[in-house]
């Protein structure tokens, strides 16, 4: 419950409704995903209508998960018809559902309820007008993109200041990762692995880095790539090179990671086979000390396959 000088909200928060395919991004071992042995029933209605009693004259659910979308010639299309049928049984007892987890954007209505999704990244606000009256509550939504700022001078500003410091190469010309078209970033990034690891092939990826307005999801320009600029296209990572042992029908298996997949709207994997077509832009990586004696790098979680028996 949140108070307020002119009335209280109350707040319902929702996590995915799959927890159980999450289990593999957990990073501490002691605070593991619930399977579907352990997902536990929740009525949204139920909780508003106690919010209501409990003194709440708004109440408000916050979902980790919003709408679909792709787009169709070069334009941003949502679909929230997925979304809209999760909450079609409960959407009416509250009176404004907050969006996201897709890195999408939708402003509009289930059954009459306001849904505000603005795009990720704190690239956008959605700013929403409450009026609380006898006849009702009535939401009026609006929105406001936020330009670009000086840099974060907050807790942790050292680290991301040392990271943006921290200068790899330089890049000849710009690379990006387009939403389900080409995507030259990852394949690069899959090159450059492949530089500094003995190995048949190697597997690396790219996600969204920014707001997909434009169709782009993850970007380097030409010039000075730094450490920073690699943590924004490959966030998800425990910085490292992956190395193991693998069969060719395993490495068959990867392969379907560089083909076309629902996922390619945020997401994309560059493969790269030792010896195959040099990439026509170079790296030239400064600091990647100890690479072949330990075969790890603090750069982005790949997966590579060698000689022999392949690896990966």
């Amino acid at each position: 419950m949140l108070s307020t000088p002119e009335a209280d909200i109350g707040v319902i928060g929702l996590t995915h409704h799959n927890l159980a395919s999450m289990s593999s991004w957990t990073v501490a071992p002691d605070r593991k995903m619930p399977g579907k042995d352990k997902e536990k029933a929740f009525s949204v209605t139920k909780a508003a209508e106690e919010l209501r009693r409990a003194g709440a004259s708004v109440v408000v659910c916050v979902c980790h998960d919003g709408v679909d979308w792709h787009f169709a010639e070069n334009r941003y299309v949502a679909d929230p018809e997925r979304f809209s049928a999760r909450c079609a049984d409960w959407c009416e007892s509250v009176d404004l559902i907050v969006a996201g987890h897709t890195l999408g954007r939708f402003f509009g209505e289930i059954r009459g309820t306001p849904v505000v999704q603005p795009w990720p990244l704190g690239s956008e606000l959605a700013i929403v007008d409450v009026d609380v009256s006898s006849a009702g509550v009535h939401c009026r939504a609006t929105s406001q993109l936020v330009p670009p700022g000086p840099q974060w001078r907050g807790f942790g500003s050292d680290v991301i200041r040392g990271a943006s410091d921290d200068v790899l190469g330089y890049l000849e010309e710009p690379l990006l990762a387009k939403s389900h078209g080409p995507a030259p970033l990852a394949s690069f990034l899959a090159k450059a692995v492949l530089e500094v690891c003995d190995a048949d092939a190697s597997f690396a990826y790219t996600t969204c880095a920014q707001p997909t307005i434009d169709g782009i999801f993850a970007y380097l320009g030409q010039g000075e790539v730094t450490f920073l600029q690699l943590l924004h296209i490959v966030p998800y990572s425990d910085l490292g090179i992956v190395t193991a042992e693998i069969s060719e029908a395993e490495h068959a298996l990867l392969q379907q990671l560089v083909r076309p997949r629902p996922q390619d709207r945020t997401m994309a994997w560059g493969g790269a086979l030792s010896g195959g077509i040099e990439h026509p832009i170079t790296l030239r990586w400064q600091r990647l000390q100890g690479v072949q004696q330990t075969r790890s790098v603090s750069c982005w979680d790949v997966v590579s396959t060698g000689p022999a028996t392949p690896r990966i």
